[in-house]
């Protein structure tokens, strides 16, 4: 048990983004072969599951998944049609491509996820049950069984969807609200869309993915930590990004992943 224990942890490891932040500091290498190459690691790292931790043969196989839609979506990235119809240098543009990439790999990994774990609940791919009661989560405050998950979820809206609007406009485009107001709300309704549309791909990607092969297999917060590892060290080149958008991007996916597992869905 403690090999396998650790053998996921590194397994989700060397399929996060560690393999490419290591090749953006020390190699040249284009992002579609640098995510083949981080991809062909994953299929390593099955094989070797298949062999000696049969259990953590589904985690693999997801994993390996959602690499392999890197390499996809670097390739449609790259694609001459793909820059005309998503201008780079404008906000809508440069976002809402990313946004449409990831929808096409997330939709890919919710028919795996389905055909993996044979049905949408099995896959946590369901609402949920928004009434259930937060265990305790001392370091937020909250008491065992004192708050529902649902106004959890509305209380967490709110507050990440002011921390995307604020990292997003104001780090990435480089606005600030006196000079640039005008602007900045004109923006508003294509950034909601993109942060609704954004975390709901996100969390089939690298939540959906750890927690639906793994709640059978590790304890609670194993299966937290992984998912929180395997979210936070996606958002390396995110923004905020760095070391604090990997710790911060990490709290959060700790916190959604502990959502999605005591609620048994996909939507709080």
């Amino acid at each position: 048990m403690k090999r396998e224990r650790i053998f996921a942890y590194f397994s989700v490891l060397i399929a996060s983004d560690f393999l490419l932040i290591f090749s953006r500091s020390f190699f040249n290498l284009s992002s579609i072969m640098t995510a083949s190459v981080h991809a062909l690691f994953v299929l390593f790292m099955m094989i070797i599951s298949a062999i000696y931790f049969k259990r953590l043969l589904k985690l693999n196989l997801m994993l390996l998944a959602v690499n392999v839609t890197y390499v996809l979506t670097a390739f449609l990235y790259g694609t001459e049609p793909f820059k005309q119809w998503f201008d780079q240098s404008v906000f809508v543009g440069q976002f809402g491509g990313s946004i449409l990439l990831k929808m096409i790999a997330a939709v890919l990994i919710a028919l795996l996820l389905i055909a993996v774990f044979g049905s949408f609940e099995k896959s946590y791919l369901m609402m949920g049950n928004l009434k259930v009661k937060a265990d305790r989560m001392g370091w937020l405050g909250i008491d065992h069984q004192k708050i529902s998950w649902g106004k959890l979820a509305v209380i967490s809206a709110v507050l990440i969807s002011l921390g995307t609007f604020l990292g997003t406009v104001v780090t990435v485009t480089g606005f600030t609200f006196v000079r640039n107001i005008d602007g900045l709300l004109s923006l508003l309704p294509f950034v909601l869309i993109f942060a609704l549309g954004n975390s709901l791909f996100e969390g089939i990607l690298y939540r959906n993915t750890i927690i639906a092969s793994l709640t059978s297999v590790l304890d609670k917060n194993d299966v937290v930590i992984l998912g929180a590892i395997f979210f936070g060290v996606a958002h390396y080149f995110g923004a905020p990004g760095g070391p604090l958008g990997v710790a911060m991007s990490g709290v959060l996916g700790w916190y959604l992943c502990r959502s999605m597992i005591e609620t048994k869905g996909l939507f709080t």
